[in-house]
C-alpha cells in the first residue's frame, strides 16, 4: 500500500505509481470526497452534460421502473450521497 507524510504546509507527495496508475499529470485537479476517517480522491474530468443525459435515457428504459427515479425524488446532497453519486457515475462509465 503507499502513503504519504503530510508536511508542514498540509501539501502531500502522491507517489508514483498511484501517479501512474490513475493517469495523474502536473496541473490536474484532485476532488477530495471525505468520509469520516477515510477520503476518496480522484481526479477532476470534464463531463459532457449532453452524453450523461443520454446515457441516463438509455438506463431508464432498461431498469425497471421500480428502480427510476425522477430528479426530485432523490436524497438531498451530503458527502454520503455525493460519493455514491461519483461511484455510480464511475460505474456507469460516465466518469474516470
Amino acid at each position: 500500500m503507499a502513503s504519504s507524510i503530510i508536511d508542514e504546509e498540509g501539501k502531500v507527495r502522491i507517489p508514483e505509481e498511484i501517479q501512474r496508475q490513475m493517469g495523474l499529470r502536473v496541473g490536474d485537479t484532485l476532488v477530495w470526497i471525505p468520509m469520516g476517517s477515510i477520503a476518496i480522491v480522484k481526479k477532476k474530468t470534464r463531463m459532457n452534460v449532453e452524453e450523461i443525459k443520454k446515457r441516463i435515457d438509455e438506463l431508464r428504459k432498461k431498469a425497471p421502473e421500480c428502480f427510476t427515479a425522477n430528479e426530485e425524488e432523490l436524497p438531498p446532497a451530503g458527502p454520503a450521497s455525493e460519493a455514491l453519486r461519483e461511484w455510480a457515475l464511475a460505474k456507469l462509465g460516465l466518469k474516470e
